[in-house]
């Protein structure tokens, strides 16, 4: 962001749990791609990271669903575009022009968030910008289940914890049925987009 003179946004309110648990490396990529995504395509203004919680259920006061979305002042999209955007290896105009990415991207956020068992819907106005919104569902911990979990701050937020072993969903598919092959490729020629 600070390349392209952008402002860089983050709004996370102090109501946010001081511990969840989540799947640190899932969670991670899809806030990675949305906002790299988002300043891949803004050119002047800015991109915002908004992050809020509530519970599922009164019932239940650990269980709750963690939502994020992520704006831009960006190119936006037409509404056919957003139509095909979780679709693998689809690219919106802006990214066809760009000449990078595979349009695998958003596709794997789409996964990523169902498997965490939560949405993604997006929202564009063509010279305007887009938003992306998403949820997951998550457990709220008590700080001293936490603290035996690794923390990561997001900026200007509240530090959360997150499950130290996420699971291994290339792994339960192989135990389910051996006899399947599993391959997974992952590319991408644009540093921004790789996890550090």
């Amino acid at each position: 962001a600070d390349s392209k003179g952008l402002k860089l946004r983050t709004v996370m309110p102090d109501t946010l749990p001081d511990c969840i648990e989540a799947d640190e490396s899932k969670l991670r990529q899809i806030i990675t791609n949305l906002v790299g995504n988002a300043i891949k395509f803004t050119d002047e203004g800015e991109v915002q990271l908004k992050c809020w919680y509530f519970r599922k259920d009164d019932r239940d006061e650990q269980s709750g669903i963690l939502a994020f979305s992520v704006s831009d002042s960006g190119c936006g999209m037409t509404d056919e575009e957003k139509d095909s955007l979780f679709i693998p290896f689809t690219q919106a105009r802006a990214g066809i022009e760009a000449s990078e990415g595979t349009g695998l991207g958003l596709a794997i956020c789409k996964s990523f968030v169902e498997l965490l068992g939560g949405e993604i819907k997006a929202e564009s106005v063509v010279g305007e910008g887009s938003k992306f919104t998403f949820s997951i569902s998550c457990r709220e911990l008590a700080p001293e289940e936490g603290s035996m979990m690794s923390m990561h701050a997001l900026p200007d937020s509240d530090s959360i914890a997150v499950d130290s072993e996420p699971a291994n969903y290339i792994g339960d598919l192989a135990q389910e049925d051996p006899s399947k092959k599993i391959t997974v490729l992952i590319a991408d020629d644009q540093p921004e987009n790789r996890l550090r």
